[in-house]
């Protein structure tokens, strides 16, 4: 910390309070102030990316404010979209994003949360971009791909499954094997327009005009595209977020705001899962924790090595058991 700080005073570095939000940068972006984190992070590499003078920062943070407002203001349409979704869950049926570029793998991204925080399963929500881990510059394997979606699982579409179409091009894509699709389809559209005229026959189409004010008076032309794409984006991730954690709220993964479907995974997840039964339960600390064990061991006589084993041991026992 001493070092960064002498760095910060040189202009060479910065720190970002964690109070703001980075904290919790390797957990789940939803959390604790994630986006946060991702805001200011957008808006230093715009600002050092372009050279912008400083004086644009405050211009950056009201784009994302005029963006924030102008999602809130769908917030009706979005619950008829969050209760289909739910009803997919519930019903056992999955819910598959589909996009490109930024968008796409901001979807990708949030599926990829619900396991560890909502204990979903991997097929519960999952995510397919245009390109596929090309996209990301991987070199090995791709599951995520719109061919991997077209051949592994639009064959094997059911009537409670929900597919959610991110972009224009992609509902075209799609089009002309939509109506063999038995799955619910929607649409949820980020523009300046509205555009839902043209869309192909969803059962649901959410379509938001992003109005960004700031952006048509914005006084440096290099850019102005990719700043609308950040907002474009920032605001696919505040109702992706909405979306799928509203609809494990409903399906019954969180209980007076605790996430109570736990997978005990590592250290963090074990202490978690040790309070919940503690608050629940009424239950001291070692009590909590001797349910826990028994629970992963499927035991009511522990052993004394059960008793006194390390965490780690532990939930490498309950990471390689089914739910």
């Amino acid at each position: 910390v001493q070092e960064m700080e002498k760095a910060e005073n040189l202009l060479q570095a910065f720190i970002l309070n964690p109070v703001i939000g980075p904290e919790p940068i390797t957990g789940s972006s939803r959390m604790k102030s994630g986006t946060t984190t991702r805001i200011l992070l957008d808006v230093l590499s715009v600002v050092a990316a372009l050279d912008y003078p400083h004086y644009m920062i405050a211009q950056l943070v009201n784009l994302y404010e005029a963006a924030c407002h102008s999602v809130y203001k769908a917030q009706p349409q979005l619950v008829c979209l969050i209760q289909l979704a739910a009803s997919c869950l519930l019903s056992g049926g999955h819910v598959y994003y589909i996009g490109r570029e930024g968008p796409g793998l901001t979807a990708m991204i949030d599926a990829s949360e619900c396991l560890p925080t909502f204990g979903a399963s991997f097929n519960d929500i999952r995510g397919f971009v245009d390109g596929g881990y090309n996209q990301l510059d991987n070199n090995e394997g791709d599951l995520i791909s719109l061919e991997d979606f077209t051949q592994d699982i639009q064959p094997h579409l059911q009537v409670n499954d929900l597919v959610v179409f991110l972009d224009p091009d992609e509902l075209h894509r799609f089009e002309p094997s939509m109506s063999a699709m038995p799955c619910r389809k929607v649409a949820v559209l980020l523009t300046q327009e509205d555009v839902s005229q043209g869309v192909p026959v969803c059962d649901f189409v959410l379509n938001i005009n992003l109005d960004l004010p700031h952006l048509k008076t914005w006084t440096a032309e290099s850019g102005k595209n990719l700043v609308y794409q950040l907002a474009k984006e920032i605001s696919f991730k505040w109702l992706l977020n909405c979306l799928s954690t509203a609809a494990h709220v409903l399906k019954g993964k969180v209980f007076q705001n605790s996430m109570v479907d736990v997978r005990v995974g590592n250290s963090k997840l074990f202490g978690r899962a040790a309070r919940i039964i503690q608050k629940y339960c009424g239950l001291s600390v070692q009590e909590a924790t001797e349910y826990l064990l028994r629970s992963i061991y499927g035991t009511d006589a522990l052993t004394p090595e059960q008793r006194s084993g390390h965490v780690v041991n532990h939930v490498l026992v309950a990471s390689q058991q089914d739910k």
